[in-house]
């Protein structure tokens, strides 16, 4: 039953990292310019999630130190939003910025953050 779980668990992050992906593959123009800075809000948004999922596998797996799980989960949110913004260089009218990348990794953090540890 545990093992069920760890799949699932890391299921959900793939297919929310996915979903970025996905979201991320938008063009530019299909983006909605809601006011100045909305942007970099809709990132931590989109990436807070994100963190909890990953804070959750990891204590589903059985991880017994939560600052542990927090600093995996930051290392391996920096590296996928830094190929998430990678990737926008190819899709049109998006670009690589790196304060996008910023509030990525801080709306993850955050989720990861805000997760509640089961004892």
């Amino acid at each position: 039953m545990a093992k069920n779980h760890t799949v699932l668990a890391w299921a959900s992050v793939g297919a929310y990292a996915l979903l970025i992906f996905v979201l991320s593959a938008m063009p530019g123009g299909a983006v909605p310019r809601l006011f100045c800075g909305a942007d970099k809000i809709l990132h931590f948004i989109e990436y807070f999630p994100l963190g909890v999922l990953l804070m959750r596998a990891m204590a589903i797996m059985g991880s017994r130190r939560r600052i542990q799980a927090l600093l995996v989960t930051l290392f391996v949110v920096m590296l996928y939003a830094l190929t998430d913004e990678i990737h926008q260089v190819f899709v049109p009218g998006r670009t690589l910025d790196a304060a996008d990348w910023a509030m990525d990794v801080l709306g993850a953090v955050a989720g990861g953050g805000l997760y509640s540890w089961p004892k």
